[in-house]
């Protein structure tokens, strides 16, 4: 099982504004990442083995999960465990031959659907807890999990990497 980042502690979980304030700075530095990917660099493997396909299926597909990964917690009778799978890129055949452009707008509308999700929430919500791969966590550590040191903190610096290929 994967554990709990250190930085977070039931204590200071976080809010609602905080999440979509996480959402937003998350989401426009990916943004302006994308923003710099040539052609070129679609179809090169960065450090890591991946390609720039690869890294931009898995990201937009981590933020279009985000929604589906949270509705275990919202479904009163769902015991069962948050099914996340790690190192999957997500991948749908049209990505092969997308071009750059299909990533910018498809990467801007999966974090407008977070935007859309987290403000469709009750934040009495966030409280509530459920078994996922990092233990039995409450809803707001597990967004905050997910944009903040997944999201962001994996693939932010993934990106950046394949920028510099």
């Amino acid at each position: 099982m994967t554990t709990l980042p250190d930085a977070l502690s039931v204590a200071s979980m976080p809010t609602l504004p905080d999440l979509i304030a996480l959402v937003d700075m998350v989401g426009q530095a990916q943004v302006d990442l994308f923003a710099q990917i040539t052609p070129r660099q679609l179809d090169t493997r960065e450090r890591g083995g991946w390609t720039g396909r690869e890294i931009l299926s898995h990201i937009i597909g981590s933020w279009q999960r985000v929604p589906l990964w949270a509705s275990f917690y919202l479904d009163a009778d769902s015991t069962t465990p948050v099914p996340i799978h790690t190192h999957d890129p997500f991948w749908i055949r049209e990505w092969q031959t997308t071009p750059v452009t299909g990533f910018k707008l498809s990467l801007a509308a999966a974090i407008g659907g977070n935007h859309v999700f987290l403000r469709s929430l009750d934040p009495d919500v966030l409280g509530r807890t459920h078994p996922t791969p990092f233990g039995v966590i409450p809803l707001a550590a597990f967004l905050q999990i997910n944009y903040q040191f997944h999201i962001g903190g994996n693939h932010t610096p993934q990106l950046q990497s394949l920028l510099v290929s």
